[in-house]
Parts: C-alpha cells; sequence; structure tokens
C-alpha cells in the first residue's frame, strides 16, 4: 500500500517555539465484501469515538457535517459522475486520504493538535476537497486523524468543459424530501416544483435528479430522502 510519511514543523500562534509532527498517509479503497458507502462510512465512525475525542468536541470538519460526511462524501461522486461521465475500476478507486498526524506527549494541547490538523488539510487540499479532523486523546502521544474525500465538491456552482467546447455552469441543490405525517401528503412534489421552477426563472434548467437516503428519520418514523438535484445554464 502506497504510504508517505511527512515530518513537518509548525509554528504555534501562542508562540514562536516550532512543534514537530509526523503525518502519514495513505489511500483508503473500497473494502472486501463492503458498498463505497460503507466502506467510507466505518473509518468515520471509528476516528469520532467519543471516549477518543472528549465526547466529540475535538472533531471539526470542512465543507460536511462531521455525522453525515460520508453520506455527503457519497454524494459528491456521485455528482462528479453525473457531471463528468468519469469513474474508475473499484480496484484502482480511491475513495479517500486518511492522513495521520501524531505529536510527542506534552508537546502540544488537543485543541492545539486539532487546529494544526486543520491548517494541514486545508494546505493539502487547497481548501476544494470535503474533510474530516478527529483529534484523538486516548493515548499518550496526541494524534489527529484527518479523512480526506478524494473527490472535489460539487455542492455549489462549478464550471466544466464539453466534448463540444461548450461550457456549462452547474447549480446543485439538495432538498429533504420526508413524509409528515402518517397517511397525509408529504408536499414533496409540490417542494420541488418551487426549487425547479425558482431556478429556471433564472436560466436553469434540469439536468439530472438523484434521490439518496438522508440517514434519519422523520416524525413519526417517516424516511427522510435528499433529492439532489443538479442544474445547468449555458454561458
Amino acid at each position: 500500500m502506497l504510504l508517505f510519511r511527512l515530518y513537518i514543523a509548525y509554528y504555534l500562534r501562542s508562540g514562536k517555539e516550532a512543534v514537530l509532527s509526523v503525518s502519514s498517509i495513505y489511500p483508503r479503497k473500497t473494502m472486501t465484501n463492503r458498498t463505497r458507502l460503507q466502506s467510507m462510512a466505518k473509518p468515520h465512525k471509528y476516528d469520532q469515538k467519543a471516549e477518543k475525542t472528549k465526547d466529540g468536541e475535538l472533531v471539526s470538519s470542512y465543507m460536511c457535517s462531521p455525522e453525515s460526511a460520508a453520506e455527503e462524501f457519497e454524494i459528491s461522486k456521485r455528482l462528479y459522475y453525473q457531471l463528468t461521465g468519469r469513474s474508475q475500476p473499484k480496484e484502482r478507486d480511491v475513495l479517500m486520504y486518511r492522513i495521520i498526524q501524531s505529536f510527542k506527549p506534552g508537546e502540544v494541547t488537543p485543541e492545539q493538535a486539532n487546529e494544526i490538523a486543520f491548517e494541514l488539510a486545508m494546505q493539502f487540499t487547497g481548501g476544494r476537497h470535503q474533510f474530516v479532523v478527529a483529534t484523538h486523546t486516548d493515548r499518550a502521544h496526541i494524534h489527529s486523524h484527518i479523512e480526506i474525500n478524494s473527490t472535489m465538491d460539487y455542492s455549489d456552482k462549478s464550471t466544466f468543459s464539453t466534448a463540444s467546447g461548450r461550457d456549462y455552469q452547474y447549480v446543485v441543490l439538495q432538498v429533504t424530501l420526508k413524509e409528515k405525517f402518517i397517511g397525509t401528503g408529504s408536499g414533496n412534489l409540490t417542494e420541488l416544483e418551487k426549487c425547479i421552477n425558482d431556478q429556471a426563472r433564472k436560466g436553469h434548467r434540469l439536468h439530472t435528479i438523484t434521490p439518496a437516503n438522508g440517514g434519519s428519520k422523520g416524525l413519526m418514523g417517516g424516511d427522510r430522502i435528499q433529492a439532489t438535484m443538479v442544474l445547468g445554464k449555458i454561458i
């Protein structure tokens, strides 16, 4: 397995003293007998264990929520495929990059370690990829787990060149669909229609719409479903 080990010096904001961290990085792929989503969800769940992260106080994230990071990573990958048509064979498809950054005992506080790991992830991704930082204090040396989505985030406006040479500007919207009460209408179609019509008035047309389980239950047990709509405008 590909593995890099980095030795990086950081200057704490509270002073001029430099601290040395050891960071290792390697790619995560789809696990045997697991789906892509399951393969991403398992490490996220381990990284964010309450007993390792002061009940979640030492978990931070960028462009995603820690609790639903795996699902949001998956949505980004689906959007990428919808917009570009590109994909990798399963055996070569890197889902995430994991970085572990470690410090000598007593060198930094847990909060400082989390901040430094966050800065490292921002430098590594250039602010273009989702990531989650979980700092662990269950060992003598404080260390942070960084899980980075290998796919760029397309939940905002992005521009791509097509084979025809034209540029399309895409707007990505997510609408949460749920059953409000048992035996009553949910108003889902009305909500979808409103979103599509609002974008039509701005000159966008519906490109694709993909439903995905929102991962939580609505009132009285109704499933919450996220409809991800990609709307395009020729510019």
